[in-house]
């Protein structure tokens, strides 16, 4: 762990002072002795419903981030709805928490989000749904486990 640590402070461009405060935090320790999970995981955003979205997102399109929660803009849609992307905002930290846990990133509850357009019959453009899950090292795991 302490290895860890003097790459984060380089990394984010930290002070000691500010290293100090981050490392009292209970919380962040297991995020950095979980690390792994976070860099070698991947969040995917499929679509699995779509109606009428001006920005032409389909089914099957996958927006897809880093365990980090960092858009990867070569594996994402080249066009993006920012009605679609802000309901990411909380459910992306859903998926984080199981990898600071160390739990199955895949059996979230909350795995689902729906744009912010409401759909033409209640006065929008149209909707859009989402099925959240993770792929990667701390899944695959886990997938391993259950067979």
């Amino acid at each position: 762990m302490d290895k860890i640590w003097p790459k984060f402070q380089k990394k984010l461009g930290y002070t000691d002072e500010e290293l100090d405060i981050l490392r009292s935090v209970p919380q962040y320790e297991d995020m950095v002795r979980n690390s792994l999970n976070f860099m070698e995981s991947r969040i995917i955003a499929e679509v699995i419903d779509a109606r009428g979205c001006m920005a032409g997102h389909e089914v099957g399109q996958k927006i897809v981030m880093d365990g980090n929660g960092h858009l990867l803009r070569d594996e994402c849609p080249s066009r993006m709805c920012i009605f679609l992307l802000g309901p990411l905002m909380s459910a992306v930290p859903t998926i984080m928490q199981t990898l600071k846990d160390n739990t199955d990133p895949n059996k979230s509850i909350f795995h689902r989000v729906r744009c912010a357009d409401v759909a033409v019959e209640n006065g929008g453009w149209g909707t859009v749904l989402l099925n959240l899950y993770a792929e990667g090292h701390l899944a695959d795991q886990f997938k391993a486990k259950n067979r």
